[in-house]
């Protein structure tokens, strides 16, 4: 639902200019005139009146009565050609200098004359520019200055025919206001940036809050391609997104489930948790997952992501090493979470399905303190349910547990810390097929016994500094702990498509642990007429991998598939040494500047260098090691000929250290988008 707020302030202020334009209409004659008041001056910076149009206390106010001049002491009508020229002449003021000087809420543009006041300026806005029309007025030159104070790109005074003058004041983020007053020898605009205006007109932009939260399948804009939020259109890469909508829609509980309706990607199937996707983007293997743009997933059959708390999905297809370092080139999954909201929401729900699947789960957020400095996220779910063989005996269950707090540390810090735990367990079979090409039994399992479970911790923290409306910094920390193990009980021969024999006890166990820190520059300025969003930054990532193999063979009778009896007892299986390591350890540092020469014509240029070492192989003994690095660049050109089209071309290359290949992959992409 979209909701609108229209501020109280904003309608008072409509009525009072309405009324105070007809009492003026009404109570002033079209003749009568009033000389200025001259204003005194304080040191340097001119007093500003408040407007008279106001109410305040300490405003000037237009008298309701008429105080009009007598018929005597009006000017008299020229009688004369002579006099007319003379009436005329008198009544332009010459603009001498045009000064601008900043203030605390924005800037002062300064109209200087050397007598004379200048009429008050008739105002208009177009797009962000605010457009001041002076009358009667001349100048003796024209006057331009870009970025003149935070908030503001330029301000330009033009001379117009019929002796007027033009005040633009363009805006970087909306139009902004001004407030008008005369000097005894000038005009004084007091000019307020739209990102400094009061709490009101903030509140009117939660309109465009709503609109986002609405695009529901045609969200339109991403971070994962540059790091910044910038519109899809604006991307010179393929990207496909998965919003929320699509995926409570289609009630999906798994995240290859989630990934089924984006184009390029290939499930390659898993022998470990169902709950991973171990997919194929553009025929390459290896896919790098991402946890809010950050390196701090392992592979699909170690770490997991619960769908409750995913807000969007985002498959940025192609080579990325530009932003995220050693990775393949077929593109990287980003799952963006859901964050703690400054508003109350509750919603607990229920699910229920075949084979015994149900799912209750939780969503609670909102304020923790009354002045909203600190809000929470709450989100947990339990899942149980068997498989289509049986759903009394092969079960799984998943929990999975997500709380984040975000503290406002004042107008321009924001420090949100999270915790996710995950786990999932599970009883699995593996079916064989008889020789006659039919299936077992579906009440059958094939094994003695088996057991799987997969385990994660996740916690970290994002910290937002914002040094002004174009300057920001980001610093991010994560760890992630995880280890998935497996007990088995498998047979080794299949006799007469009917006994299983020769059963083998095998377990694993496969601990894996990541830390992951990164810190952004991120800002805008503007050279003339161009606009730049840079990203500078840098970041460090390691993983360690430990593997446990146990394998034995066990005396066990031969089970009938047609007349199973599992009630036999079953050796222990133990858990084995650790006998291999795997440690990947990386730095890297990237640039990146998006290039905006008019509103349809963009640039994309960064380049990134990494260093990486590798240490794999037995825990006790001599290991291999590997040091590599490179520089991946990338390049991209954005053209729109029309708002709903985008065509666009890049360059990009990705970095991944092998043994054997050429570890660079070179990508030329070109394409469209509407």
């Amino acid at each position: 639902m979209r909701v609108v707020r229209f501020s109280a302030s904003v309608r008072l202020a409509l009525i009072a200019a309405l009324s105070g334009s007809l009492v003026s209409a009404l109570t002033l004659p079209a003749a009568a005139s009033t000389p200025p008041q001259p204003y005194p001056e304080s040191g340097t910076q001119p007093h500003i009146p408040p407007d008279p149009g106001k109410t305040e206390a300490g405003s000037t106010v237009l008298p309701s009565t008429n105080t009009s001049p007598g018929l005597s002491e009006r000017e008299q009508p020229a009688t004369t050609v002579k006099d007319w020229m003379a009436q005329i002449e008198a009544s332009l003021v010459h603009i001498t200098g045009v000064r601008v000087a900043a203030t605390e809420t924005g800037l002062q543009v300064l109209l200087d004359t050397e007598k004379g006041s200048l009429a008050k300026p008739v105002t208009r806005v177009e797009g962000n520019t605010l457009i001041a029309e002076i009358a009667n007025a001349t100048l003796t030159e024209p006057f331009s200055q870009a970025n003149p104070a935070v908030g503001i790109e330029q301000v330009r005074v033009t001379s117009l025919s019929g002796d007027r003058v033009q005040v633009e004041i363009v805006g970087t983020d909306g139009p902004p206001v001004a407030e008008v007053s005369s000097r005894e020898t000038g005009l004084v605009l007091a000019v307020t940036p739209k990102t400094a205006e009061a709490t009101e007109e903030d509140e009117v932009e939660i309109t465009v809050t709503a609109e986002r939260e609405e695009e529901g399948y045609n969200p339109s804009n991403s971070s994962t391609a540059t790091k910044t939020d910038t519109p899809i259109r604006d991307i010179p890469q393929s990207i496909q997104v998965v919003p929320r909508q699509v995926l409570e829609d289609r009630g999906v509980q798994t995240e290859l489930e989630a990934l089924e309706t984006v184009s390029g990607l290939v499930d390659i199937g898993s022998d470990v948790s169902p709950l991973g996707a171990n997919v194929a983007i553009r025929g390459f293997s290896g896919t790098t997952r991402l946890r809010n743009g950050l390196r701090t997933e392992g592979v699909a059959s170690y770490t997991f992501t619960p769908i409750g708390t995913i807000e969007q999905i985002e498959v940025l297809k192609g080579p990325a090493s530009v932003l995220f370092g050693a990775l393949d080139p077929g593109g990287v999954i980003n799952y963006m979470t859901r964050q703690p909201l400054a508003e109350p929401y509750y919603k607990i729900e229920f699910e229920a399905g075949n084979y015994g699947f149900y799912q209750p789960s939780i969503d609670l957020s909102g304020p923790l303190t009354k002045d909203g400095n600190v809000l929470y996220r709450l989100i947990a779910a339990y899942q149980g349910g068997g498989d289509y063989k049986d759903s009394t005996t092969v079960q799984e269950q998943v929990i999975s547990i997500a709380p984040s707090i975000t503290f406002k540390l004042g107008d321009r810090t924001d420090l949100n810390i999270y915790y996710e735990y995950g786990r999932y367990d599970a009883n699995p079979t593996f079916e064989p097929l008889l020789i006659n090409g039919s299936l077992i039994p579906k009440n059958v399992s094939t094994d003695y016994f088996s057991s799987e479970a997969n385990e994660n911790h996740r916690a970290g923290y994002t910290l937002n500094h914002k040094f002004n409306d174009s300057w920001q910094i980001r610093h991010n920390f994560s760890a992630t702990f995880s280890n998935q193990s497996g007990r088995f009980i498998g047979y080794g021969d299949f006799l007469e498509d009917r006994f299983l024999t020769d059963f083998l006890a095998y377990s694993f166990d496969a601990p894996f642990d990541r830390y992951f820190a990164g810190i952004d520059l991120i800002g805008k300025f503007k050279t003339g007429s161009i606009s730049h969003q840079l990203v500078a930054g840098l970041d460090f990532d390691r993983q360690v991998n430990y593997r446990a193999d146990y394998e034995e063979s066990v005396d066990l009778p031969p089970l009938d598939i047609f007349n199973p009896n599992y009630d036999v007892p079953l050796p222990e299986i133990p858990s084995g040494p650790f006998n291999s390591l795997d440690i990947n350890q990386s730095y890297g540092v990237y640039l990146q500047d998006q290039i905006s020469f008019t509103d349809n014509l963009k640039i994309l240029i960064g380049g990134r260098y990494d260093w990486l070492s590798n240490e794999s192989g037995p825990i006790e003994g001599d290991r291999i090691a590997q040091n590599d690095g490179a520089f991946s660049p990338r390049i991209g050109l954005v053209y729109q000929p029309t708002k709903t089209i985008s065509l666009y071309a890049s360059y990009s290359q990705s970095f991944r250290p092998s043994i054997g290949r050429n570890p660079t992959f070179r990508c030329l992409e070109r394409g469209f988008r509407n």
